[in-house]
């Protein structure tokens, strides 16, 4: 039999033990009247009782030893009072605040995180979150209610929308990448294909019919002049037989043309766009009208179009159908790796996001630190009496044995021990 053996069965060597030193006592006792049979007699007997008082103690703890109810039972009849000192203990004394936020300083949380990101797959579960989240949201929007959310969400947050610093950082970014001839060439095959594709034509189309139908409602709004004006326009088109369709048409034929020819740096077009670029960026900068212009004209179109409707009619299917939710996720990718690199070689990055975590956290312990104990507590009342005797005496009972063997081992030396100090004396 093994060490590890002998320690798992502590309480049958303690009862051999016992059982054996009876035996001893009781063969011993004819042999009273020689030295050697008392001493064994006092060793035997001093050992019984130690192993025999040491087993009531340790029975006591959890069940009544022989039936006696007196002083037994400690551990079920003390319950309440074991589970608030163990209460006490685990929040007070080992988890304090004081701990765990001592603990929370010494733990990076950004260097986890790019762990997590580089060396566990992160990033390719973050893209894949990111790609479904937008899957989901193109396969499953309702768009008529899609419209009419955005149309009212635009019109309610009108006077909440700055955009001068919108078309601002627009122009700015446009200025300091109009030299990066692969994000041009790049940008101008997305916007060609959008400008190809039906549905855009055919927004393009009913824009066109909005104006001509306004043109015909305003004319009979305006004074003789303008009213005049106005029809002489309308019956231009009439006369020329420039309908909604055609104009369309050759609206998107020009666009085409314009960015073709946008891909060459020294075209027309790419010059003329520098120059618009940089001469509306210093505009935007000193012309106060001009802002103002912008915002109230921006406003008025947000309150009074069809912005809404046409995102959720024409652009969301366009989006939808020509496969660029799938592009959007290409994107997406792009975007979590760079935020993902600035983040890795930015300790001012992960400074910050250590501070914030961290503060949030101290906050959180702070205010929910009772919560602890209570956690425990639910837990302990959730046993039964005799579930908890069973799981004490399954971990420690086997230990609590060592007991009954060391009684056994320390009374016999010291009977032994007493009995020579007698005989001597």
């Amino acid at each position: 039999m093994n060490v590890r053996h002998l320690k798992k069965n502590n309480k049958y060597i303690a009862s051999i033990i016992l059982l054996a030193v009876t035996l001893g006592f009781l063969l011993t006792l004819p042999f009273g009247g020689t030295f050697l049979g008392r001493l064994l007699t006092a060793l035997f007997s001093a050992s019984m009782i130690g192993g025999f008082a040491d087993w009531f103690g340790v029975t006591a703890l959890t069940r009544k030893p022989l039936g006696i109810p007196f002083r037994t039972e400690i551990i079920p009849r003390n319950r309440k009072k074991l589970s608030e000192s163990l209460i006490f203990m685990v929040e007070q004394e080992l988890l304090t605040k004081e701990a765990i936020i001592e603990k929370l300083e010494h733990f990076s949380i950004s260097k986890s995180l790019v762990s997590y990101l580089d060396d566990q797959g992160g990033k390719e579960d973050l893209s894949r979150l990111a790609n479904r989240i937008a899957e989901d949201m193109l396969s499953d929007i309702n768009i008529e209610d899609a419209g009419v959310y955005l149309s009212n969400l635009l019109k309610d947050n009108t006077g909440d929308i700055k955009l001068v610093p919108l078309v601002s950082g627009a122009i700015e970014w446009l200025s300091a990448n109009i030299t990066d001839e692969r994000l041009i060439n790049r940008t101008v095959e997305e916007i060609k294909e959008l400008l190809l594709f039906p549905r855009f034509g055919m927004l393009v189309k009913n824009v066109i019919e909005d104006i001509y139908q306004n043109l015909s409602r305003n004319a009979e709004k305006e004074s003789a002049g303008k009213k005049l004006f106005f029809k002489f326009v309308l019956a231009m088109t009439d006369y020329t037989d420039v309908s909604p369709l055609k104009l369309s048409t050759r609206l998107l034929t020009e666009a085409l043309e314009y960015f073709n020819a946008m891909k060459d740096p020294q075209s027309e077009q790419r010059k003329g766009l520098e120059k618009w670029l940089e001469r509306t960026s210093d505009e935007l900068l000193a012309n106060e009208a001009l802002k103002g212009n912008i915002e109230q004209k921006g406003r008025n179109m947000l309150e009074h179009s069809r912005v809404g409707t046409a995102l959720a009619e024409y652009v969301y299917p366009l989006i939808r159908e020509s496969g660029q939710a799938q592009k959007s996720g290409s994107y997406m990718e792009g975007i979590i790796h760079n935020l993902v690199e600035s983040f890795k070689n930015s300790p001012s990055q992960q400074a910050a996001l250590d501070k914030y975590v961290k503060a949030a956290m101290t906050q959180l312990i702070d205010d929910n630190h009772a919560v602890i104990g209570q956690l425990v507590r639910q837990k302990l009342d959730s046993f039964p009496t005799e579930t908890l005797v069973e799981m004490l005496e399954d971990r420690a009972g086997n230990d609590l044995q060592i007991i009954r063997i060391n009684g056994s081992i320390v009374g016999g030396l010291a009977g032994v021990a007493l009995y020579l100090l007698t005989f001597w004396i």
